[in-house]
């Protein structure tokens, strides 16, 4: 299967279970989630220490299991709760290994509390508490800017927007994909009038265009401080789920925040 056609399918089976599970709620898309937050912490001890699994990591796997159905449960402070408690657990395990190897690994597992579980959790804290037009609005903004960003950059990318961390990516790649955002904004504003206000949907845009292109320059320099392409192979030529996940990621936790600003109409 040439890569091209890898891409293809993967997409052909992989958007229509995420669009499934938004439009499902609940612990259909609580268990996306949490399948994406273990998967992605694997891919994400991988890239920091060059290793798949170790102990201290435990607690973390855990987190990224539980958040989602504690959400769903609509179990208060249990979000909170647990990750306090999951921090204290990685900190016990690491008294295992020596000092160094302690600290690394309390560092690298801490950070994976924060990236990539919890950043994953607002796309279903949106889903419950916004609904799903909210989060498909996410998406739609997103894959259009990801779209406009590869063609803009394909066609007429000449200035490198970060070429020590992503030599692919352009400035006019950029610019073509807030032109996309700003599109789906002018777009929502006419299908969902009564959802939000034109002001929100405007600001939410730009949020999350700028958000989605630094969750990905982030994701590029994990990637190429552990001098790897791809984050995992699980998606085949799409790489792995962080490679997939990087800018909704990002753009979720900004739009989630979002969701508490009430502009005027």
């Amino acid at each position: 299967m040439t890569t091209y056609s890898s891409r293809v399918a993967v997409a052909l089976v992989g958007i229509p279970l995420l669009l499934l599970s938004t439009v499902l709620g609940g612990w259909a898309l609580a268990v996306v989630v949490a399948a994406a937050g273990a998967l992605g912490v694997r891919e994400g001890f991988r890239l920091l220490s060059g290793s798949t699994y170790h102990p201290v990591t435990l607690p973390v796997y855990l987190f990224a299991l539980w958040a989602p159905a504690s959400a769903v449960l609509h179990w208060p402070l249990s979000f909170q709760v647990s990750l306090g408690l999951c921090s204290v657990a990685v900190g016990v395990l690491a008294l295992r290994s020596e000092p160094v190897a302690g600290r690394d690994l309390a560092i690298w597992s801490l950070a994976l509390l924060v990236y990539p579980v919890s950043l994953f959790q607002p796309l279903l804290w949106i889903r419950l508490e916004s609904g799903v037009t909210e989060l498909l609005y996410l998406f739609a903004l997103v894959w259009a800017g990801d779209t406009a960003a590869y063609e803009g950059g394909s066609r007429m990318g000449k200035r490198k927007l970060a070429s020590r961390l992503s030599p692919g990516k352009t400035v006019e790649g950029a610019v073509w994909a807030l032109g996309a955002s700003v599109v789906v904004a002018i777009l929502a504003i006419v299908v969902w009038p009564d959802t939000r206000g034109s002001v929100w949907y405007v600001t939410a845009a730009v949020v999350v265009w700028f958000l989605s292109v630094t969750g990905d320059l982030f994701e590029s320099l994990l990637k190429r401080a552990a001098g790897r392409k791809d984050s995992g192979q699980l998606l085949s030529a799409h790489g792995g789920v962080l490679d997939r996940f990087d800018s909704l990621l990002w753009a979720g936790a900004g739009l989630y925040a979002l969701t508490f600003w009430r502009p005027p109409v």
